[in-house]
């Protein structure tokens, strides 16, 4: 789902987007409470995933984001 032009993850009224931060050379999954949340710009860091773990790893959050948040 995109909204704002942010791709979100939506299960149970919950919006998750994942953004890159450079400064961290992370990607940080970012979750929000509702759809006031998400318009605010008001999401809370949930997880961060250093790009030192290894690719299958990453693979792996992917596809459990799209399985279960999309």
């Amino acid at each position: 789902m995109t909204i704002n032009e942010k791709v979100l993850f939506h299960k149970d009224n919950r919006y998750h987007q994942v953004t890159f931060v450079k400064e961290l050379n992370a990607y940080i999954i970012e979750s929000a409470e509702g759809m006031n949340e998400v318009n605010n710009n008001r999401f809370e860091d949930s997880d961060i995933y250093p790009l030192s773990l290894n690719e299958d790893l990453l693979n792996t959050i992917y596809a459990d984001l799209v399985r279960y948040y999309s």
